[in-house]
C-alpha cells in the first residue's frame, strides 16, 4: 500500500525532479524521478517499507516482506475461480 499526499501531488512539475543517478549494479546512468513528499510510505505485507521523511524501514532488508509471483507452473488461482473468469 502506498500513501500519496495528493496535495504534493497536485503541485508537482515532473520535468524538474527528473535526475540521472550512476547505479553500481546496472554499472550506468538510470534516470529516476523520485520527488520528496508525494509519497509519505510504503506497506508491504502490513510492514513499513518506506517513510516518506525518515528513508527505509526497520524491516526492509532484514526480512521477507512479500514474496515473488512468478509466471507460468502452478496457479495459485482455484479452478472454481478460474471457471468464474
Amino acid at each position: 500500500m502506498v500513501l500519496i499526499n495528493p496535495d504534493a501531488l497536485d503541485g508537482w512539475e515532473p520535468d524538474q525532479t527528473r535526475e540521472l543517478i550512476y547505479r553500481d549494479i546496472f554499472e550506468h546512468e538510470q534516470m529516476v524521478n523520485r520527488p520528496s513528499g508525494i509519497v509519505g510510505s510504503v506497506y508491504i505485507a502490513g510492514g513499513l517499507a518506506w517513510d516518506g521523511e525518515t528513508g527505509a524501514g526497520p524491516a526492509l532488508g532484514k526480512r521477507p516482506l512479500g514474496r515473488y509471483l512468478h509466471s507460468g507452473g502452478s496457479s495459485a488461482i482455484s479452478d472454481s475461480a478460474q471457471e468464474a473468469a
